[in-house]
């Protein structure tokens, strides 16, 4: 057994992504599984979720401890049950539904209350709750029901209704990592499905979670008399906490995946720090090489670099759609970047190189080259085909030539250095 200090762990590409190791290993979960994911954010993740609870226990490449509910127990979870769909709601997703607690109703005033912290559950299912409802009732869950109620026959029914199909249905169009998320929170919080799928989902918030559960777990101090307000406060603070650490999972994948982060980029549009280009060189319409195309990207890059910075895609069309920088036919993506870096030095010199990273991120079969430019320190000027030196701004989402006269007092303004004179 080896304790470790997490802060030497590393993350390091992998195949068609990325692996946690320690001293050159992939880590393994306690049940086996290597710890590597498509998000290197998702593994720095639970790198730092380490690194808050001390020292780390490895045996043979396994973590074994610390134990606590995070994001490390949730991708162990993923792992071992949720991708095999092995867990209880892949397999018995019906039973577990009408046996949620907030299905079920009590007799007296206390009902009321509960109602009331239900709401987040009615305003997404609408009309279809009352329904839900009257499915669970007809299934035993209280003490002594079994006398009086037909399970069977109940799950049976339950089986061919639509909401109930339909909700199944969402479940399992989850990704893995929301999946877990909602089985974790259905384990460790008496059997709830409704409220762990809505904060998945989106249809309630952190608070509004802890307060469905401990409504439906009668935890309320406002309605039950055997709860006071410390624990009614210790049990928010808990169910809180927990709903928070699995949102942070997911995000942390969400934001950590190619594919995501090239969709949320995409769905935010162009404006003033961001431009589309269909291709670096390629013209779609000539089908061939084309020195214009890579001008126009070459001339946005100067514009960013001159006006507070930007991204450029490159393999995304004016309207959003992914078209791929395969297009430009290059030998590789080594060979593209290679070929970007080398006309941008051309054409805005050395320096401007260093105030650009560039990125590629897979998006399904084909790739998107990402141009992240900083504010340049000095002022860029952009050499044409013809030779000249052009100065470019962003003007909104659009890139513009200033006029020579008026590059004087735009460099005065916004850069140390002074404008230099030359270009048309």
């Amino acid at each position: 057994m080896q304790r470790v200090d997490p802060s030497s762990l590393e993350v390091i590409t992998h195949d068609d992504g990325f692996a946690l190791v320690y001293d050159g290993k992939i880590l393994q979960t306690r049940e086996g599984n290597e710890v590597r994911h498509t998000a290197a954010q998702l593994l720095r993740h639970i790198a730092r979720e380490f690194d808050g609870h001390g020292r780390i226990e490895i045996s043979d490449g396994r973590v074994l401890g610390p134990q606590f509910f995070g994001s490390f127990a949730l991708f162990s979870i993923q792992k071992s049950w949720i991708e095999s769909a092995r867990d209880e709601l892949t397999l018995a997703f019906v039973e577990h539904l009408l046996s949620d607690p907030m299905l079920h109703s009590l007799s007296g005033p206390e009902q009321a209350d509960r109602l009331a912290r239900f709401d987040p559950i009615s305003k997404w299912l609408g009309e279809r709750l009352q329904g839900l409802c009257q499915r669970a009732e007809e299934v035993p869950h209280w003490l002594g029901e079994e006398e009086f109620l037909d399970r069977a026959s109940a799950v049976a029914r339950a089986r061919e209704d639509e909401v109930i199909l339909a909700l199944r249905k969402e479940y399992l169009l989850l990704t893995p990592e929301e999946r877990t998320v909602v089985m974790m929170l259905h384990a460790l919080h008496h059997g709830p499905v409704l409220f762990p799928m809505a904060l998945v989902l989106g249809k309630c918030t952190e608070p509004e979670y802890a307060l469905g559960i401990m409504a439906g777990d009668a935890m309320l101090t406002t309605a039950f008399g055997d709860v006071d307000e410390a624990g009614h406060q210790g049990a928010f603070g808990s169910f809180r906490t927990d709903a928070r650490t699995g949102l942070d999972y997911i995000r942390h994948y969400r934001d950590g995946t190619p594919n995501q982060r090239a969709l949320k980029l995409i769905a935010a549009g162009e404006d003033a720090h961001q431009e589309f280009k269909s291709t670096l060189r390629w013209n779609l319409h000539t089908n061939k090489k084309d020195t214009e195309i890579t001008h126009a990207s070459i001339k946005t890059i100067a514009a960013f670099l001159n006006t507070g910075g930007g991204k450029l895609l490159i393999g995304v069309d004016d309207k959003g759609k992914i078209v791929g920088i395969e297009q430009d036919a290059f030998k590789d993506h080594d060979k593209f970047l290679l070929h970007l870096i080398n006309e941008i030095k051309s054409s805005l010199g050395e320096a401007s190189a260093t105030c650009i990273e560039t990125e590629i991120l897979r998006t399904g079969a084909v790739s998107i080259c990402i141009v992240n430019c900083r504010k340049s320190p000095q002022p860029v000027y952009c050499k044409t085909n013809g030779n000249e030196d052009r100065f470019f701004v962003r003007t909104g989402p659009a890139t513009t030539a200033l006029p020579v006269s008026q590059v004087p007092e735009y460099v005065q303004k916004n850069f140390d250095a002074p404008a230099r004179g030359g270009g048309n």
